[in-house]
């Protein structure tokens, strides 16, 4: 079983989350991150891959500005079978209503028509001249949609994607109602004979033998797992399982440390299907970065996934990668890509923010930390230097002390041995000096924090807490 799956290149998180999916019902999905590849390539591309089972298109106001995405659909609707074979799923935050079509025909209009302030000269335009194939393209697809039954991504997901797959006609309600059952059986002897049921009443089906060695694995009985990947890489002989098969198997070597193994099993799956296998091209990559040490072929594989599918793991792989070979600009644009596909991950903006301070450009670090304070506030990394910058913003002594204590407090709370959110808590409280307690705690704070390894920044903390450790017996003295 083969998916096709369309989606604007924005969109790139919810097409990884239902490809995810995919992967255990052993579907094999082609991924198109179509506004992203040459317009001269497409009619070629589109021969090849109406010939699939199915196609998916994720749609939402991204997807509909998209004059290739368009191109794509409007070739779907050309297929004899095009009701059957072709779902198109709305994603979150998308409405099919008047306001939306008004938005997206203005866009798609010819710019004469868009942007001419003689008001007859606009009707002339939009009545007296012929649509432009983009056009009709979009009017037709619009057509399409508003009298079909569209199906809601977040119900989707929210039932494990049941209808998707009783749409192409592999879902079995009895066999995953079981399979999720055993899942969550914790003792392996009964687990083993729950299962063992399932098996006999569905021998010849490729999910219960997939999912024998996936449940295994998830319960990290790997040499099990194994045994049971490879009996069914044994069974099920065509190119969609052996893909399947060879992925599963990786990780699960990669899971047990057995690198080499991982790399052979990867490999083999791209050998498969060298255009399409960008999970193995991904296994391949974090087995040589984090498994072999070997940086070279690491970036080379998760250079080759990223030119099939755009992923924010990989992406934040080699941006982090850039930034400790200090490539900076590198690191710069894989991260921000990476932030792009998926924003909610607090440790890439500060990553980020890293980069342009060693490149030489504080603005952008400081709208970056700004930006990330914003997203994140709860986060004690980017909570402390945001402080940090809050301390050095203020030349007139101005600083909110008490904003700066109920943020690093909050941090300290979350994170106790991190020395930089220590040390601004301790110099905020001498600054403040509230009362006799507090300045205790921060005298007591420093001389703990002196005790503790502080890594690569050592002579930079110790010097700092030093300084503050001596301002704050002063104080004391003084009050004393």
């Amino acid at each position: 079983m083969t998916l096709f799956l369309s989606y604007s290149s924005k969109d790139t998180q919810y097409a990884s989350e239902l490809d995810e999916s995919c992967m255990t019902y052993g579907v094999n999905v082609i991924r198109d991150d179509r506004d992203l590849k040459p317009y001269e390539n497409i009619i070629s591309f589109m021969d090849q891959i109406k010939s699939k089972d199915f196609a998916i298109m994720l749609l939402s106001e991204n997807y509909l500005k998209s004059k290739y995405c368009i191109y794509e659909f409007s070739e779907f609707m050309k297929k004899d079978d095009f009701h059957e074979k072709v779902l198109p799923i709305m994603l979150p935050n998308f409405q099919l209503n008047n306001e939306t079509f008004e938005l997206l025909k203005r866009y798609h209009a010819p710019l004469s028509q868009r942007y001419s302030r003689n008001l007859i000269a606009r009707f002339l335009i939009k009545f007296f001249t012929k649509k432009s194939e983009q056009e009709v393209q979009f009017d037709s697809l619009w057509k399409y949609l508003t009298e079909t039954k569209l199906l809601s991504y977040q119900k989707l997901k929210d039932e494990k994607y049941k209808d998707l797959y009783s749409h192409i006609g592999i879902y079995d309600e009895d066999i995953w109602n079981a399979i999720l059952k055993v899942r969550e059986i914790a003792d392996e002897q009964d687990r083993e004979i729950e299962f063992a049921k399932i098996q006999r009443k569905h021998p010849g089906s490729y999910i219960v033998n997939l999912n024998a060695g996936i449940i295994s694995h998830f319960h990290k009985k790997y040499k099990k797992a194994i045994f049971y990947y490879n009996e069914f890489l044994a069974k099920f002989t065509d190119d969609t399982y052996q893909v399947h098969g060879f992925f599963h198997l990786g990780q699960c070597h990669y899971d047990m440390g057995n690198f080499d193994d991982c790399i052979e099993c990867h490999s083999k799956g791209v050998n498969i299907w060298p255009h399409i296998s960008w999970r193995s091209y991904q296994g391949l990559g974090d087995a040589y970065y984090m498994g072999k040490g070997d940086i070279e072929k690491a970036i080379k594989c998760y250079k080759l996934a990223n030119e099939i599918v755009k992923e924010s793991y990989v992406c934040r792989n080699l941006g982090i990668i850039e930034s400790k070979r200090k490539n900076y600009k590198e690191a710069i644009s894989y991260l921000l890509e990476s932030i792009n596909l998926k924003p909610d991950q607090p440790d890439l903006w500060f990553a980020l923010k890293i980069c342009y301070q060693q490149i030489g450009e504080p603005n952008n670090a400081e709208e970056t930390l700004i930006k990330a304070y914003n997203l994140f506030p709860n986060d004690y990394k980017i909570a402390t230097d945001y402080v940090s910058l809050l301390y050095k913003k203020d030349e007139n002594d101005e600083i909110d002390l008490h904003l700066c204590e109920t943020i690093l407090t909050k941090s300290f709370k979350a994170k106790d041995d991190y020395i930089p959110t220590r040390a601004l808590l301790a110099q905020t409280l001498i600054l403040m000096n509230k009362n006799r307690k507090s300045l205790n705690f921060a005298i007591e704070l420093l001389r703990k924090t002196l005790k503790m390894e502080m890594g690569e920044n050592r002579a930079f903390y110790k010097e700092y807490c030093l300084q503050l450790l001596s301002d704050a017996e002063d104080i004391k003295n003084s009050n004393d």
